[in-house]
């Protein structure tokens, strides 16, 4: 029996973690422009002609290119949110088929991978702490005795 399902979800697993990533990285950026999209009080108005001086409207082009890049930055963390929740549905589907196979080495494998301790997979399982350790040893083993433990035919 291969381990295909569980290098699956370890692959959906670690596109969350990426996409989390994204969506962190562009809400910092975003608040770093929504604080620069600051306008100065006579800014917002235009060129003022009454005032005997040369003015430039290049503020106000930095204000627009500002609010151009707010816009498409709320774009991405929406996109960036939309497949989050894609990749949640995904990982939940595979949860499912996992726990639907009875493999207990498998449910011992993915809820390490979601990083419970052994006494909450042991709760999770209805088995004793002891039993999990032995199965973990067991996968441990497993690993060890393979080259490549996702092919490997003995798990």
């Amino acid at each position: 029996m291969k381990m295909r399902i569980i290098e699956e979800y370890r692959e959906v697993q670690e596109s969350i973690a990426v996409c989390r990533s994204r969506k962190m990285t562009a809400e910092r950026k975003l608040a770093k422009e929504i604080a620069q999209y600051q306008p100065a009080g006579d800014c917002n108005m235009g060129i003022d002609y009454s005032i005997e001086r040369v003015q430039t409207s290049q503020h106000q082009q930095d204000i627009f290119e500002t609010a151009h890049n707010i816009a498409l930055l709320n774009k991405l963390i929406a996109e960036l949110n939309q497949e989050l929740q894609a990749l949640f549905q995904q990982r939940d589907e595979l949860r499912k088929s996992i726990n639907m196979i009875g493999d207990v080495k498998k449910q011992v494998i993915m809820y390490r991978m979601d990083g419970l301790k052994v006494h909450m997979i042991a709760r999770k399982l209805n088995y004793s702490q002891g039993h999990v350790y032995r199965i973990l040893k067991e996968i441990d083993d497993m690993k060890k005795n393979c080259d490549n433990h996702a092919t490997c035919e003995k798990m």
